[in-house]
């Protein structure tokens, strides 16, 4: 039993460091592509701040995979645009995105599954004795968990919380969860470029 859990989450380790690599490799392509041809850097400059909006929309409804956006922002700023503008777009974006998932489970009915009843026996805890915490739990997993937000957004629609409640938490998480990743992903690739450009 123990050796099944453990080979099950080397293999999501092995997947997520694979899913890294594959996504600094692919960034600082596009980032040396755009920055070195001006043709591309006009085409992402002409979608600009509204095609950061709507991929981002999309990335916030994501059930597979989630592809944080923001791991590209290097590659809008090459473009000229301003990536704290870009950063709050991305956030809006998959808030919009998450809040689908939202109500998605709210008026697609039932779902009878043990997952969706552990969800709804821990909200009614949380909701019982403090609020606050279910609510920091909810920020804490959108912030800081690589998974899909809609794995617990969208049985929170099926139990019926309340939206009101939980936009402003899922909102704050993703802002965080962005800067997090433009920070952390920018001087990934700056630590990339100076190991290349050291070797060689």
């Amino acid at each position: 039993m123990n050796y099944s859990k453990n080979k099950v989450t080397f293999y999501r380790g092995v997947s997520f460091a694979v899913l890294l690599l594959f996504l600094v490799v692919f960034a600082l392509w596009l980032e040396g592509l755009v920055s070195g041809n001006e043709a591309v850097q006009g085409i992402v400059y002409s979608y600009g701040y509204v095609g950061i909006f709507f991929l981002a929309i999309v990335s916030g409804f994501n059930i597979f995979v989630p592809v944080p956006i923001a791991a590209f922002i290097p590659v809008f700023v090459s473009a000229g645009l301003d990536p704290w503008i870009a950063v709050g777009l991305i956030a809006i974006g998959m808030t919009i995105g998450d809040s689908i998932g939202f109500f998605v489970g709210r008026f697609g009915g039932g779902i009878d599954s043990r997952f969706v009843k552990k969800i709804q026996s821990l909200y009614k805890r949380f909701s019982e004795k403090n609020r606050k915490i279910g609510m920091m739990i909810l920020f804490a997993y959108v912030a800081f968990v690589p998974a899909p937000n809609e794995l617990v957004i969208i049985p929170l629609g099926i139990i019926g919380c309340r939206y009101r409640n939980i936009f402003p938490v899922i909102l704050l998480g993703n802002l965080v969860l962005n800067i997090l990743v433009y920070v952390g992903f920018s001087g990934l690739l700056l630590f990339t470029k100076f190991v290349l450009t050291s070797l060689g």
